[in-house]
């Protein structure tokens, strides 16, 4: 059932457009109004599907069209405009106003309820595609929040050995506390107890940081080789379980700005990918490099599109696995959505596909930190992901 708002000073002009309307369309809901204060207040209380307006010498018409199409709530309405004037000029002066169409008085009925059908055909349209447009948003949030705490799952079978660990030391300490009397054992157990509670918080806090919105908050100074170390002993478990060795060689950095929870979910990916790269390759081992970019020109000369300036330097992140290597058809596109090489649907045996989403994000972050990330990789291979990120400045 459409809505249409008639605006027009002159009584007689309403009830003629309503009779023309309703003849041909009983259904339609047609409502007035004598000016353009009145339409306002009207809209405010309800959104019409179609709005008729007249723009006859005096009157306020061109300003209140020109006032819906400036406001965000009022715009996707379409406006015909009604004029008894023939001059293109005026009619043209309406689609700068944004106007959608106009109807010549006086009324043709033919010509009046073709235009009016199209007009709300259009606003049918254009309200489907926004609903299919804020459908597909909603399912691309969803996808993103699940590879995100897919991510943080990855961490959370570390955290969970990590707690079990540091609880049962506690527990012991706290046990060899209430038996003795020496001063100084009493204080030497309380100091290991302390550390364990701070080594406890950190492990928490590295896994809040994965699943908050960052959007929200504020860059930090961010030790990037503390970070990844926790990262990676959380995944020490993970990486036991697959039989691939750890090589981590990391060299004094200074401090990057940047978002913790986002940083820790782009190398989770990173590492997870080179996990299932090499489940079936013989050798495996995962070689992690950190090191400041020893770049000396004015533009980084690991960037190989040279678009990114120097600041001071950039930190250089690298993660190589023994893996299978990625195909060249797919190497040049692994970064964009949805493209996978995993399972079925990346053209291996697993019925388990993967979404395509990982790197996708991890270009996503390392672009949000003002860096670059580039993949060099060859069938049975390898692969060897490098991001560089500005050093704080």
């Amino acid at each position: 059932m459409s809505k249409i708002l008639i605006v027009d000073r002159d009584e007689v002009n309403r009830e003629q457009l309503k009779q023309v309307l309703v003849s041909a369309h009983p259904e339609y809901q047609v409502s007035f109004a004598g000016g353009g204060e009145r339409a306002l207040e009207m809209l405010k209380r309800d959104l019409p599907d179609l709005i008729l307006l007249d723009v006859a010498p005096g009157g306020d018409g061109f300003d209140l069209c020109l006032l819906l199409k400036a406001d965000e709530r009022f715009h996707n309405i379409p406006i015909l405009i009604t004029t008894e004037l023939h001059d293109p000029e005026h009619k043209l002066k309406g689609f700068r106003m944004g106007a959608n169409d106009y109807i010549v008085k006086p009324f043709n009925e033919i010509e009046t309820i073709a235009r009016v059908e199209a007009g709300l055909r259009i606003k049918r349209y254009q309200d489907r595609q926004r609903e299919l447009y804020n459908e597909l948003r909603r399912a691309q949030s969803a996808l993103l929040e699940s590879t995100r705490m897919s991510a943080a799952g990855t961490l959370a079978n570390g955290v969970a050995h990590e707690f079990n660990n540091i609880l049962q030391i506690i527990g012991t300490y706290a046990e060899l506390c209430s038996k003795t009397q020496n001063a100084d054992d009493l204080r030497e157990m309380l100091g290991a107890i302390k550390d364990c509670t701070h080594r406890a918080g950190l492990i928490a806090k590295n896994l809040i940081n994965i699943t908050r919105d960052d959007a929200s908050q504020k860059k930090e100074s961010v030790d990037l080789a503390a970070l990844l170390s926790e990262d990676l002993r959380l995944m020490d478990r993970t990486l036991r379980e697959s039989r691939i060795e750890l090589v981590q060689r990391f060299s004094e950095i200074p401090l990057i700005q940047g978002y913790p929870g986002q940083l820790s979910q782009a190398f989770v990916n990173l590492v997870r990918n080179a996990v299932e790269a090499m489940q079936t390759c013989p050798e495996r081992r995962l070689t992690v490099g950190l090191r400041l970019c020893d770049c000396v020109a004015a533009i980084c000369s690991a960037d190989p599109l040279k678009s990114q300036p120097k600041r001071r330097g950039c930190v250089t992140l690298t993660l190589s696995d023994t893996g299978d290597g990625i195909p060249p058809e797919v190497r040049d596109r692994i970064f964009e959505p949805f493209v996978t090489t995993k399972g079925i649907l990346g053209g291996g045996q697993d019925r388990t596909p993967g979404t395509g989403l990982g790197l996708s994000i991890t270009y996503g972050v390392v672009k949000r930190h003002g860096g670059f990330i580039s993949v060099q990789s060859s069938p049975g291979k390898g692969t060897t992901f490098t991001v560089n990120l500005p050093v704080e400045v």
